[in-house]
């Protein structure tokens, strides 16, 4: 009997080890099946996070290649603006609509089709959360392409005076403007920027990958302008742009808030009527600040007397690195001409000493550094 005792006393312990071995066997395969369900559950939402990125993209593209406007709100929400038909008037009364709803943060993208805007130009400045009383920033304005998107204009608003007229494009502080054209064959009395009359908002906004043409009563390419209505604090950075204008290619009233910047940029402008054109021009009511043209070629492509390439007036200051100052048939006509503070050239700069006015400083090898 005490031997079977220890028989059964074995089984028993034998027993009892298989059966925590049993169930340490379950946990394990418990756990892993745990693990294995949070893994396709965390799979399940990558795919899903992974899905409705490619869906955005998607939504984009497809609408995109049927000529629609496509908002991408802040909060990553889409919103769709159908031209009624495939018409340039229809898309641009798309674009129209898209932008009088706009809120500060909201990317709008245009496919690669021609926008006509037959009732005026469109702005961001005097919009806010609300809609109304405040100015938006942070709106960016994106084409497919530098030549492929072109927005024009078919208005005219022979009422108001030029400079009370408000450029094609406002889009606002802290905003970008990339991958499109802007052309206008009647008005507004500029392309991009600000204006006398309507002020707006246009500190730290980037002008990128574009073609600018006006033609007719379009003076300026871009056209920013400090007045008591408008806020402009920070920089002006354009990159990559073709201007070809009829007045000047640029007026900027530089502040010392205000700096403009122009990298690998193509800007000419030519005679409006007999009068003499202007490639970039700093404004004699400056109060500071700088202009800066790094790898830019700026000219006068006519011979009107008068013109000149790059002016400086008021109190700013005009940089030139590895740039060029271009005049047509230069008879009566200047590369530089310093009428405010300073014009410093490097040496790998390109101008016509002989063709220039006031004092040109020499700053030898300098590299730019922003």
């Amino acid at each position: 009997m005490g031997h079977q005792s220890g028989i059964n006393k074995a089984y028993i312990y034998e027993t009892e080890k298989e059966n925590k071995v049993i169930m340490v066997a379950k946990s394990l395969s418990a756990l892993v099946l745990l693990v294995s369900v949070l893994s396709l559950l965390g799979l399940a939402a990558n795919a899903a996070h992974t899905n409705q990125a490619h869906n955005m993209s998607s939504i984009i593209q497809n609408k995109h290649m049927h000529g629609d406007v496509v908002v991408v709100q802040r909060n990553g929400h889409v919103i769709v603006y159908d031209a009624k038909n495939n018409t340039d008037l229809a898309r641009g009364q798309a674009l129209l609509s898209a932008f009088s709803k706009l809120r500060s943060g909201d990317t709008v993208y245009l496919a690669a089709e021609n926008y006509s805007i037959a009732t005026g130009p469109f702005n961001v400045t005097y919009l806010s959360e609300a809609g109304a009383g405040g100015m938006l920033t942070g709106v960016k304005l994106l084409g497919a392409g530098k030549y492929k998107t072109r927005i024009y204009d078919t208005y005219l608003n022979y009422t108001l005076s030029y400079l009370a007229l408000p450029p094609l494009v406002m889009t606002g502080c802290n905003s970008v403007t990339a991958n499109l054209s802007l052309v206008s064959y009647d008005e507004p009395y500029s392309l991009w920027g600000t204006s006398d009359g309507y002020g707006g908002c246009l500190g730290n906004a980037t002008l990128s990958n574009v073609y600018l043409q006006s033609d007719s009563f379009s003076r300026f390419g871009i056209y920013v302008n400090y007045t008591p209505s408008a806020e402009i604090v920070g920089n002006i950075i354009v990159r990559n742009a073709t201007i070809n204008a009829t007045g000047a290619a640029a007026y900027i009233k530089a502040s010392p808030s205000l700096n403009a910047y122009f990298y690998n940029t193509n800007a000419s402008a030519s005679y409006l009527y007999g009068m003499p054109s202007t490639g970039i021009l700093a404004s004699p009511f400056s109060t500071g600040g700088n202009i800066y043209l790094i790898d830019t070629t700026v000219s006068i492509s006519n011979g009107y007397p008068g013109g000149v390439a790059v002016y400086d007036g008021g109190s700013a200051s005009t940089y030139l690195y590895g740039s060029s100052a271009l005049c047509g048939r230069c008879a009566g006509q200047l590369s530089l001409w310093n009428a405010g503070n300073m014009i410093a050239v490097n040496s790998t700069s390109v101008y016509n000493s002989l063709r220039s006015v006031g004092v040109i400083t020499n700053i030898g090898p300098a590299k730019f550094k922003g």
